[in-house]
């Protein structure tokens, strides 16, 4: 057998899944201890080199969320900048202020530049692995009788068998019994766990005429709900505050959250529940269609990364043109985000006036889009003429 020395990144990843995969099907029982022991040793080297893979990979998305947020605030500073730069300020203040942009602008280039290359390396790692998903990596074999074929470790080049004593051999195969009981407790975790999700979303969907095919479960969370929603509604400010203190069932209930949602639905997304709601395609449709009238920031930055889905995505655009920053080319209707958002941005253009700074107005991808970003300059000059 030729063992796979996987690099850190996902194709190695998808070929140490596919290695353990098929040494997980082994029978060990037909091997001798030395070709067991080595199994266990190959084992522990793949499963330690994917956790590390995982860690890198799961820091490099926390990473790319928070510059999104950064992101964020820094364009919401930069228009509300924008909006007091006017001509009755005098000249120092004026030049203060000019100066407080620039800075501004520097940063979000720099946030901008560090998330290009951010997401260039999650997406091809996401390519990958959907490539992968489609591709069957051929399992290794090892001669072995004619009447059976099984799994083996690399033999040694001068063809010797390694000999072990009698006492490392029973502690091999009481190793390998105790790794195998614990992968099968943690297998019988995960579908506990997936059993609890499934009947937390079942019991959560009960018929109401009011609202719909779903409504807040009654039964188990109206009083606390109730009295949740009318004091949002009579002290949005302070309720939002306590939304992290509700209790777990609450922050998984679809309907209540949407509730929450109407009133801020960057609070909303940010609190629901990440195992279930924050999982739910449909959730994440609803909240991106909303506006937010408080203002406290985008609830498309509060979804998971791998939940901004080309629905998702769009649904937001057409709320917002600004959300095309979440658009990706791989995305099904991509074309259809861009039309959308430059409509969105022509008309926006219009009504805002010559006030307009495009460098920080427009997403990345219209501002690099150099036929159109000429457009909404030549309509900029338009609107100064008329001003004249």
């Amino acid at each position: 057998m030729q063992k796979i020395s996987a690099p850190l990144d996902e194709e190695g990843y998808a070929q140490n899944k596919s290695r353990l995969q098929a040494i997980a099907e082994t029978t060990f029982g037909s091997l001798t201890d030395e070709v067991v022991l080595e199994f266990l040793a190959e084992r522990r080297s793949l499963m330690k080199e994917n956790s590390m893979y995982e860690s890198v990979r799961d820091e490099e998305a926390k990473r790319a969320a928070a510059l999104t947020a950064e992101e964020q605030v820094l364009e919401h500073e930069l228009e509300e900048l924008n909006i007091s730069i006017t001509p009755d300020k005098d000249d120092d203040t004026l030049l203060a202020l000019i100066q407080h942009r620039r800075e501004l602008e520097a940063k979000l280039a720099a946030l901008n530049e560090e998330e290009a290359k951010l997401s260039g390396k999650i997406s091809q790692e996401k390519d990958y692995s959907e490539e992968a998903q489609e591709k069957d990596i051929p399992a290794l074999t090892h001669d072995v009788p004619e009447d059976e074929t099984v799994l083996a470790p690399e033999e040694h080049e001068d063809g010797s068998e390694k000999k072990e004593d009698s006492s490392k051999t029973e502690d091999a195969v009481v190793a390998s019994l105790e790794i195998g009981a614990s992968e099968v407790a943690s297998q019988e975790e995960l579908v506990s766990s997936t059993e609890e999700v499934v009947s937390i979303e079942t019991s959560s969907k009960t018929a109401d005429t009011l609202i719909g095919n779903e409504g807040i479960n009654k039964e188990a969370n109206s009083q606390e709900a109730t009295e949740y929603l009318q004091f949002l509604q009579s002290n949005a400010e302070e309720a939002l505050s306590r939304l992290e203190t509700i209790s777990e069932s609450l922050r998984k209930d679809k309907m209540f959250m949407l509730e929450v949602a109407k009133v801020d639905p960057a609070y909303a997304m940010h609190y629901a529940d990440s195992k279930t709601l924050k999982k739910d395609e449909d959730f994440n449709v609803r909240i991106a269609a909303m506006k937010n009238p408080r203002d406290s920031g985008n609830p498309l930055a509060e979804m998971l990364s791998d939940m901004r889905t080309s629905k998702v995505v769009m649904t937001a655009v057409k709320q917002d043109f600004r959300n095309l920053r979440y658009a990706t080319r791989s995305m099904e209707g991509y074309d259809e985000m861009i039309e959308i958002a430059k409509r969105e941005a022509r008309e926006k253009v219009k009504s805002l006036g010559q006030a307009v700074d495009v460098r920080v107005f427009l997403p990345k991808t219209l501002r690099e889009d150099h036929v159109f970003l000429k457009e909404i300059e030549e309509i900029i000059e338009k609107l100064k003429r008329k001003t004249l």
